[in-house]
């Protein structure tokens, strides 16, 4: 896996963001939109229990990154003996400069424990928003849920597949990650507020 050091502005970074954002929130309202008009019959189940089957593939892919970090240390020699007995220099605690190997290894797991980390971070959060939206929500509302699992899904696996080329490769998966469980927070928000003071 190579990684790509990006030398664009911040400027250019920040456009990045935005038009990575502006794709998110224009793609999420016609998904959304189109699910709830037409309420299709592969997004809606007999029980609300079967909606928690939608978020399975985001732990498989969680499940992924914790065994893709395993696999990729347990064959790696400078990897194997984990963080806390990686070969630094004792002096400076960096990498040698002329350990171009173990300075490879390191980025490619440093990496891998970034994509974790924000993946960790994304699906405890979807996790809980996406319970509290199958268990309140009502009815005629339940087929957005699944909506926003796939997703949170396809935002996941571009993350992970363009995190390496910098900002300009994982804003576009972020955006869809961190958007797609916002809508659901906002709508199940709204219907708690309505419940709570006008019902």
């Amino acid at each position: 896996m190579a990684v790509a050091f990006s030398k664009d502005s911040f400027r250019q970074k920040q456009r990045y963001v935005e038009k990575a954002g502006a794709r998110s929130v224009v793609s999420l309202l016609i998904a959304f939109s189109l699910a709830y008009y037409y309420q299709p019959t592969f997004l809606t189940f007999k029980s609300r229990n079967h909606y928690f089957i939608t978020f399975i593939p985001v732990v498989v892919f969680f499940y992924g990154c914790i065994l893709y970090i395993a696999v990729m240390r347990a064959f790696d020699p400078n990897l194997i003996d984990g963080s806390a007995f990686t070969n630094l220099d004792p002096a400076k605690n960096t990498v040698p400069d002329t350990d171009t190997a173990l300075k490879t290894s390191l980025t490619k797991v440093r990496v891998a424990q970034a994509i974790l980390q924000n993946t960790l971070e994304q699906t405890v959060l979807a996790a809980m928003v996406h319970a509290i939206y199958i268990l309140c929500l009502p009815d005629s509302l339940l087929v957005l849920q699944p909506v926003a699992a796939i997703v949170f899904f396809i935002g996941r696996i571009l993350f992970a597949h363009g995190y390496q080329n910098s900002t300009r490769g994982r804003a576009q998966g972020f955006a869809l990650t961190i958007l797609s469980t916002t809508v659901l927070l906002v709508i199940e928000t709204i219907w708690a507020i309505i419940h709570i003071f006008f019902a």
